[in-house]
């Protein structure tokens, strides 16, 4: 459109200069008509066709100059559509230079936290990460602002990533991987809210197939577990993942169930990991085996290798070490799939009973009683009531009774528990003990 934009200018000077020859009033009244009727039509006719691209094609300057020969300082002449186009642009203040120093990152963290400059999170975020990333052999990160008043920062982006485009997520998780590696640990408070709003953005923002989405939660996690190695934090950061495990779609609970086992895995070979027998281990148990029914194969097969990794974590406590996955194998039911993990589930319960304290039986028992009364799933529901009766050494008469009633006896039983009639008299103990 170059020539278009050629002829056009030539066009419209000629009409300038005809105008500027014959005309002796140069007064508001003349001129200002005239401009209008005869020059601007040439250029704002079809402009959105031929509208041009490049500066070279715009001819500002001789535009301007014409403009002001002609209107004698007066503003009466409106401004043509590109040089309203030119001007807007020239309005936009120029991206700040990118940081070099270790000056400049700081000095982008501490604004942003004190509240200026937030209108660039992307910036904030890379700045955290550099300066993690330039003091990792240090234990504590030296800044103006404290990690606590870093990582709210983070949490405001998070947040607001939750009403609009994700786009800063995958800097925000690795954000908090950084801040994690320094003292002093992250309150409870805080950081569940930013293990909440991550694992909501990557599992619902974001596009489940971008794998870097999930190396970074996974970096997350793990960052978080070391910054406070304790069974009592893995059981909480365990907690949000069995979660999705329950709600979350196919692919988000098999995501959740391979992040479970990495987890785990990550906290047996964590050299400070202080491995104590919380009682929330029962509860953790109990949501992890139920997931053994899953109708996924997938998912079955990835809370296989969590259950395992939880079993060899409460062996680790008494100072033995795990079987690995063999022991959840029935050979014997090969050709029945189904019969073969409802025996599976029998036998999770069983050995996890052979290692369980008082509580942890309790929460265990507590838990499966939650999932068989609920409104979930019901392979769910069944898988609850297994891991009970199993526990109770119940199971495997309602397994006969189940095979000789056709596969009925174990819907009918869950419909009365529901009603609350036939509850055993040790589960009658701990809801009264609850």
């Amino acid at each position: 459109m170059s020539r278009q934009c050629d002829s056009v200018v030539k066009k419209a000077n000629a009409i300038l200069g005809c105008i500027n020859r014959g005309i002796t009033s140069k007064s508001q009244d003349v001129i200002v008509p005239l401009y209008t009727a005869l020059v601007r039509p040439h250029l704002e006719y079809c402009v959105q066709f031929w509208r041009p691209h490049f500066k070279k094609d715009i001819k500002l300057k001789r535009a301007r100059r014409l403009r002001s020969l002609l209107g004698r300082g007066n503003n009466q002449i409106a401004p043509l559509p590109i040089e309203l186009d030119y001007q807007q642009e020239a309005a936009v203040p120029a991206a700040p230079p990118p940081p070099t120093t270790r000056r400049d990152y700081v000095r982008i963290v501490a604004r942003h936290v004190s509240g200026e400059h937030q209108s660039q999170p992307k910036r904030f975020l890379k700045a955290v990460a550099h300066l993690c990333r330039e003091q990792q052999r240090h234990t504590t990160l030296h800044l103006p602002c404290s990690k606590r008043e870093v990582a709210a920062s983070v949490k405001e982006i998070m947040v607001r990533s939750l009403v609009g485009t994700p786009t800063s997520c995958l800097l925000a998780l690795r954000a908090i991987t950084g801040l994690s590696r320094f003292q002093p640990p992250l309150e409870e408070d805080l950081r569940r809210s930013l293990i909440s709003l991550g694992t909501h953005l990557v599992w619902t923002c974001v596009s489940s197939k971008e794998s870097t989405a999930g190396q970074a939660l996974e970096g997350m996690f793990k960052g978080l577990l070391k910054e406070a190695p304790t069974t009592r934090h893995l059981v909480g950061l365990l907690d949000h993942l069995t979660y999705w495990m329950e709600v979350g779609e196919a692919e988000v609970r098999a995501q959740a169930a391979s992040l479970c086992s990495s987890l785990l895995q990550f906290a047996r070979d964590l050299p400070s990991f202080q491995n104590a027998a919380e009682p929330q281990l029962g509860s953790l148990a109990a949501r992890l085996a139920v997931s053994l029914l899953d109708p996924e194969p997938v998912i079955r097969e990835r809370a296989r290798e969590a259950v395992s990794q939880l079993h060899g974590l409460l062996l680790q406590q008494k100072g033995l070490r795990g079987k690995g996955t063999s022991f959840l194998r029935c050979p014997q039911w090969k050709g029945q799939p189904l019969r073969a993990r409802l025996y599976q589930l029998v036998r999770v319960s069983e050995l996890f009973g052979m290692h369980f304290t008082m509580q942890q039986e309790m929460e265990f028992l507590t838990t499966c009683w939650n999932i068989v009364v609920s409104l979930a799933q019901e392979w769910r529901r069944v898988g609850g009531l297994l891991l009970m009766y199993s526990l109770l050494g119940q199971a495997y008469s309602l397994l006969e009774e189940e095979q000789e009633g056709e596969g009925l006896q174990i819907s009918i039983l869950l419909s009365e528990l529901r009603q609350g009639r036939k509850v055993p008299a040790e589960i009658k103990h701990v809801i009264c003990g609850k």
